[in-house]
Order: structure tokens, then sequence, then C-alpha cells
């Protein structure tokens, strides 16, 4: 949700939305989890209210009795919404069959890296239709690198990392900074604009 995903520290707004970056969103999921451990005491309980929120589950727990036992997850199932109920079951099947795909006759793709990454730091209101021409990338590239970002420019209210090739990062960003700021950056107008969608 928004409000909990602000409270572990994602940006979630009209410009940009952190839940979708991999490696942010990564990051705070594992501290959520985590805290929601410490909270029930419990791993299956904290899966369960990190799909259904943690009031939720609490409440689930007083009503069937549980104390946080290893057993208070089943115990407050019937209590549970459908969605959270199953969530469990389903991700504990996951991690089984990721943990021995073969034994499960399942084949998982590795798709190999095919260039190196990096963060660069452009300024507010950077096009990345620019940077996608300084790359030699498409923008659908830009955008598939960078899903956090919801409109084709980074926010206009603050520098933001953008993930591009490594290859020649820092010459290309330095060309990317060569250009005319009328290409490279939103105009108010435009800003205005994406601003008022919110």
């Amino acid at each position: 949700m928004p409000s909990t995903a602000r409270g572990y520290g994602l940006r979630v707004d009209t410009w940009v939305d952190e839940r979708r970056d991999p490696y942010r969103a990564t990051d705070a999921a594992v501290r959520y989890l985590r805290d929601l451990h410490r909270n029930f005491g419990d791993w299956y309980l904290a899966l369960a209210a990190y799909n259904g929120g943690d009031g939720r589950v609490a409440r689930a727990v007083r009503a069937s009795g549980g104390k946080g036992s290893v057993h208070a997850f089943w115990a407050a199932q019937s209590e549970l919404p459908r969605e959270t109920r199953d969530y469990v079951p389903q991700l504990l099947g996951v991690a089984r069959v990721g943990a021995n795909p073969a034994k499960y006759g399942v084949v998982i793709p590795v798709e190999p890296l095919s260039e190196s990454l990096v963060r660069v730091m452009l300024p507010p209101a950077s096009r990345l239709t620019a940077l996608a021409d300084v790359w030699g990338i498409s923008l659908d590239e830009i955008a598939r690198l960078n899903p956090a970002l919801n409109w084709a420019a980074t926010p206009p209210d603050r520098s933001y990392a953008v993930v591009v090739p490594s290859e020649q990062a820092e010459s290309k960003r330095d060309a990317f900074m060569r250009l005319p700021s009328r290409v490279r950056i939103l105009t108010r107008t435009e800003i205005a604009r994406i601003s008022g969608r919110s």
C-alpha cells in the first residue's frame, strides 16, 4: 500500500512509484517483513500480515485464541480473508519448488545479463527521450530499466538516479548534460500538465 511503502522510505506519487523499483522495493519489503516478524514472533503470521495487514492479522489471532505460537496462523485462518489465507501456503509452495525445481519438473529460465547497469544522477525534470538518444537505446528500454518512473522524465522536484547501461556511462552522462536545456529538461508547462493529472 502507498502509506506502508512511504513508511519504509519509498517514493509514491505522480512522478515516481518506487514500489516498482526492484532494488528499492525489495529492500523495503525485507525491512517490512523483518518488522512484522518482530511484532508477531512467527514468520507465517508475518507473511500473512504482509499480505493482509498487521491489524487484520492481529485481530484474527485474537479471535482464534492464538498467542503467536507456531500454529497461530493455521488457527487464525478462518478469521482471515481468502486471499490472505491462500497467500502463505502459495508462497510456501513457490519457495519449495524454487529450492528444488528439477524435483517438481519445473524449468526456471535464467536470462543472462546482457549488460552491466549503473545508476546515474540526473537533474530534476530530465527527459528520458533525450537520455535514450544519448545512450543509443530505445525509450522503451530506458522505461524497462526504470519501472518506478511514471512518465518519460525524472521528477521535477529533485535530482534522480536513473538506471542505464554502464558502458561509457560517465562520458554519456556528460554528453547528456551538454545538450541544450530545451532538449534535455521539461518545460514548466509540461511539468504543470503532468502534475495536474494526479
